[in-house]
């Protein structure tokens, strides 16, 4: 029996880009469009697009830089994203990945900086090596990676107002994961 699946996995493209930002921006509170987006809240003129022209350039000028998301197939939309470095050769070039939004200033751009070198610190302890096997989960994308062999390691975000996000890691092995099986 041939049953396609009601999502595809795809590569963004710049084009993707717009509705992208939208659904960041929808998705997260406002501490992490500050952080991260650079945003207001409510957003600013230009400041979505603003986002979506540094994003598109890392597209451009960084190979490593891998922007995957899921779309529905019946509309082809965007329901989904997530920003990869991914270091083909050799070991894993720059750990901090993350950098605060240059526009931001004053205390919304000293928070950024201490979150990223927080976070920055944490990638490092946690993954010396070139293999990824560590990431940072909200409180709703915890249980799926969860389902992946992934496991809690540190709770963050609290600066943020996000008590439940927390850093998670899997540990090296041999077999491989079945169905989400871990």
């Amino acid at each position: 029996m041939d049953v396609q699946s009601p999502f595809a996995l795809v590569r963004c493209s710049e084009e993707d880009m717009p509705d992208l930002v939208k659904l960041m921006y929808d998705a997260f509170p406002p501490a992490i469009r500050t952080i991260f987006m650079g945003c207001s809240t409510p957003p600013q003129p230009g400041e979505l697009d603003r986002i979506v022209s540094v994003y598109n350039k890392e597209i451009r000028e960084d190979p490593n830089e891998i922007w995957m998301g899921v779309k529905d197939i019946a509309t082809a939309k965007l329901v989904a994203a997530s920003c990869y470095k991914v270091f083909l050769n050799g070991e894993g070039g720059n750990r901090n990945a993350d950098s605060t939004p240059p526009w931001l200033t004053g205390k919304d751009k000293e928070l950024s900086e201490r979150v990223i070198k927080q976070m920055s610190e944490m990638r490092a302890k946690a993954m010396p090596g070139p293999f990824v096997r560590y990431i940072e989960a909200s409180a709703e994308g915890n249980f799926l990676y969860k389902m992946y062999g992934f496991y809690n390691l540190e709770k963050t975000g609290g600066e943020l107002g996000e008590d439940s996000a927390v850093t998670m890691k899997r540990d090296a092995r041999i077999k491989p994961i079945m169905g989400g099986r871990s």
